[in-house]
């Protein structure tokens, strides 16, 4: 194998997760006056497995956070635009700043 190909199969290679042992535990025995009490001491806490939901909200939380500000900005400029559409129909604001930026930049159409 050449060293591109054989870099390109390491890069994919996966290793094996750590998971750490769980160690057998042993019965506790409890003597009260005349009877042995055998008690088993609590197991301990699994946690439980992550559903598919969960990883995928970590591994893609960044767009959550591009698609908030997307909606922000469309948002914004939703306003903008109807705010300038009743800004035209009630003052002529609009053709005045139109006609002086077509004075000062000598356009010719």
């Amino acid at each position: 194998m050449s060293k591109k190909k054989n870099k390109k199969f390491k890069a994919h290679h996966h290793q094996p997760t750590y998971q750490p042992a769980v160690s057998p535990v042993a019965p506790s025995v409890q003597s009260t006056g005349n009877a042995t009490v055998t008690t088993m001491p609590e197991a301990p806490v699994k946690e439980a497995p992550l559903d598919e939901i969960s990883v995928l909200n970590k591994k893609y939380a960044y767009v959550r956070r591009d698609v908030g500000k997307l909606l922000i900005v469309l948002t914004s400029l939703a306003i903008l635009f109807v705010a300038i559409y009743f800004l035209g129909t009630k003052t002529d604001i609009l053709t005045m700043v139109g006609n002086w930026i077509y004075k000062i930049g000598h356009f010719s159409i």
